[in-house]
Formats: structure tokens, C-alpha cells, sequence
């Protein structure tokens, strides 16, 4: 979990699956912000958090 942590660069990451279970939302809560990415971005093969 360390290194799935580190390679977020986040504190916290959740996945939270939609009712349809085709949409997944992400919420990353860094050190100062809170990033939500939405399904969109997920399947245009951006990584949640990544910087």
C-alpha cells in the first residue's frame, strides 16, 4: 500500500464504482486538496493524482 500511495502521491485514494458499474470515480485527498477525477477522464487513460 506504500508504494500504491506513493505513486498516487496522495494520502488517500478510493475508488467508488457507479450504479451502472461502467462509471468509477476516484477521490484523491492530497495534502492540501481534494481531486476528484471523473469517469471521462479515467477512459481517456489519465492516471488519478498523477503529477
Amino acid at each position: 500500500m506504500a508504494k500504491f500511495s506513493r505513486q498516487l502521491k496522495c494520502l488517500h485514494a478510493r475508488v467508488i464504482a457507479g450504479i451502472n458499474a461502467k462509471c468509477v470515480a476516484i477521490y484523491c485527498v492530497d495534502a492540501y486538496f481534494t481531486r476528484v477525477e471523473s469517469c471521462h477522464d479515467i477512459n481517456q487513460g489519465e492516471v488519478p493524482c498523477k503529477r
